[in-house]
Formats: C-alpha cells, structure tokens, sequence
C-alpha cells in the first residue's frame, strides 16, 4: 500500500522534499554541496571498476548458465521419455483390466463361478 503522502504530493513536491533533506543532511556533516558529486563518485569507485564488475557478472553468469541449461534441458528430456512410457504401460494396463472385467462379465452372464 502506497504511503499516504503520495496522494496528496505531486511527484515534484516529493522530489523536492529529497532534495531539501540531502541539502540539509550535508550541511549537518559540514559537506559543501557542490562536493556531493565528488562524495557520490568516491563512493562508487572509479568509472572502470562499473564496467569489469558487469563483465565479470556477465561472464560468470555464461559460464555457469549454460552448463545448468543444457543438464536441465537433458534431465527435461529423459523425464518426458519416462512420462510417455508411463502413459504407455497405464494404457496397456486400463486395457487388459477391460479385457479381464469383459471375460468375467462374460462368463457371468453364462452361469460360470468366479471366486
């Protein structure tokens, strides 16, 4: 559920209230605010750093992405082969119950006793 100043703060209000709180915030830790670009830059490292930190995640992601993919599309195979041959032994089942309950009813219906 939305917080309930949302209703009544536009969207530049609020992002007005943030700015006025960072201001203030800055102030209070004797920060000038034309620092804060070189404070933020400081704080996430140098621009390189970004850039070999993605290639690292996107690389390790690869190497381990694709193994995953192809056991998990191996193991997805075998198990729809099992399914299918499943189905086929229930099918063979469902019919020989068929043909014993017809042979009963048959022999049934001619006064023969099954125990």
């Amino acid at each position: 559920m939305p917080a309930a100043y949302t209703k009544w703060a536009s969207h530049q209000e609020r992002a007005a209230g943030i700015r006025q709180g960072v201001l203030h915030r800055c102030l209070a830790d004797r920060i000038h605010p034309s620092e804060v670009g070189n404070v933020v830059k400081t704080a996430v490292g140098p621009a390189g750093a970004l850039d070999t930190t993605l290639k690292m995640i996107l690389v390790s992601s690869l190497l381990t992405g694709v193994p995953i993919g192809i056991a998990a599309h191996h193991f997805n195979r075998k198990i729809k082969e099992d399914r299918e041959k499943e189905r086929e032994l229930k099918s063979r089942i469902e019919f020989y119950n068929d043909a014993a309950g017809d042979l009963e009813s048959g022999l049934a219906g001619r006064g023969a006793y099954l125990a």
